[in-house]
């Protein structure tokens, strides 16, 4: 005979009391809302898009793959990105082809999170558009 999974329901109607976790916790609602009421305030987890115009340089610690949805393609289209920490410890996000290559290269050897300096050397035009030109190269950390 199969286990049915029983949820609780919290004391208000229409509300629930338990919550399971990505790790498969189960997390008590209302001890989570009281905890909430005297919480610190943490690290912002929206992302800035990062760019950078030729000729420009910027020093950030590659910190994940992760995906994002694509501009200007269909609703819900999504195309491979990765994560940053830029050097002013804001989060960034980013799609350009050449950093997705070179992250994905390091979270493959086991190399993320890793400090990069990334360098836009200039744009190139092509028949699907003009992308820029970047040049990443790892930091060795003293």
């Amino acid at each position: 005979m199969a286990k049915e999974k029983v949820e609780e329901v919290a004391n208000v109607a229409g509300t629930v009391a338990t919550i399971e976790s990505n790790d498969g916790k189960v997390v008590d609602v209302a001890d989570l809302l009281k905890q909430m009421e005297s919480a610190d305030i943490g690290q912002e987890l929206g992302s800035d898009y990062f760019t950078l115009e030729p000729g420009e340089e910027q020093r950030v610690i590659i910190t994940k793959m992760t995906e994002m949805n694509k501009m200007g393609g269909a609703s819900g289209e999504m195309i491979d990105a990765v994560n940053l920490i830029g050097s002013d410890g804001r989060q960034k996000i980013c799609a350009d082809r050449v950093l997705v290559s070179v992250s994905k290269g390091l979270a493959k050897d086991g190399k993320l999170p890793c400090p990069v300096q990334i360098t836009c050397t200039g744009t190139k035009k092509t028949a699907k558009g003009t992308y820029k030109e970047f040049t990443v190269n790892q930091l060795l950390l003293k």
